[in-house]
């Protein structure tokens, strides 16, 4: 009797799942230029780009901005890298800042001005924010300010409820924006 009840509840045939491999995120942007050229980044190739206040090199799945040291420009010129939901990129500020974009929206100044650093985010980011005393780092989201002192942390708006943020190391000050 127990041999019918086991044999029952046996599937007649077997089925085998087929493995699937699932590849990690791929390294695919695009990039928005202030004169509103629009370029598609991946990982593979190089190419260098000249801007109003410094330069732009694309190169292995890595956008890396480069100004003069005395390079202050008179108004602020803004880029922005768009990442598809499934990609991911890194992007290096002219102040050395390191960004890593996960199907996300970074909007930034091609060179930061005197006074502050500040940054506009939808989506999720990685920072590890480079350290100058005389200018305050921002993130801006739709629900808040984060405030950055030289630290590494992660920014998540794609939460149902709020944003959220993961600190590693260093502080931040963050602020509520009232509607």
């Amino acid at each position: 009797a127990v041999w019918l009840l086991v044999e029952r509840d046996r599937p007649e045939d077997c089925v085998k799942m087929a493995e699937t491999v699932v590849e990690p995120g791929t390294c695919r942007a695009f990039l928005q230029l202030s004169s509103g050229e629009r370029i598609v980044l991946e990982k593979s190739g190089q190419r260098d780009l000249q801007e109003t206040a410094g330069s732009i090199r694309i190169d292995s799945g890595k956008v890396v901005y480069s100004a003069p040291v005395a390079s202050q420009p008179e108004n602020v010129v803004y880029n922005t890298l768009s990442v598809p939901h499934g990609g991911e990129y890194c992007l290096l500020l002219a102040d050395g800042t390191a960004v890593h974009l996960n199907g996300s929206e970074l909007r930034y100044p091609e060179v930061f001005r005197d006074g502050q650093r500040e940054v506009f985010l939808k989506g999720e980011a990685w920072f590890e924010v480079a350290k100058d005393t005389g200018r305050p780092f921002y993130v801006e989201t739709d629900e808040v300010s984060i405030r950055v002192y030289g630290t590494a942390f992660n920014v998540n708006t794609h939460g149902l409820r709020a944003t959220e943020t993961v600190l590693v190391e260093g502080e931040i000050g963050i602020s509520g924006k009232g509607s």
